[in-house]
């Protein structure tokens, strides 16, 4: 995951906590991975454009999601992704989208090709 850097540093610490929550939803996402940076080159991307002409209160990312695998945290070797994998990521996005607004749930975001 991708995220802008800002001269006002509590909205650059403000940035961080999604990516944080992220990290403790989804096992295939690394907190220690997320780079935040102003680079020229990504100036043209809808996340620098954003970042820099919406509100303070708003956030801009940009997740990369790998087409082969990922390394699983626990032991250190790689998982494959597969369909049902990637729509674990999305299930668990979302369940951080909520954590992040503080809205609470009973519906199982799971979803039907949870594997369990």
């Amino acid at each position: 995951m991708y995220g802008n850097i800002y001269d006002d540093e509590g909205r650059f610490e403000r940035q961080g906590v999604f990516p944080k929550l992220l990290a403790g939803n989804a096992e295939d996402f690394s907190w220690h991975k997320t780079s935040f940076n102003r680079d020229a080159e990504k100036a043209g991307t809808g996340r620098r454009f954003l970042g820099g002409c919406l509100s303070a209160q708003t956030h801009c990312y940009t997740l990369e999601v790998s087409f082969f695998s990922y390394r699983l945290l626990s032991s250190n070797t790689q998982a494959p992704y597969t369909e049902e994998t990637y729509i674990k990521l999305g299930a668990n996005l979302a369940k951080t989208f909520m954590d992040y607004y503080h809205i609470d749930s009973t519906t199982d975001v799971s979803g039907p090709h949870n594997g369990q």
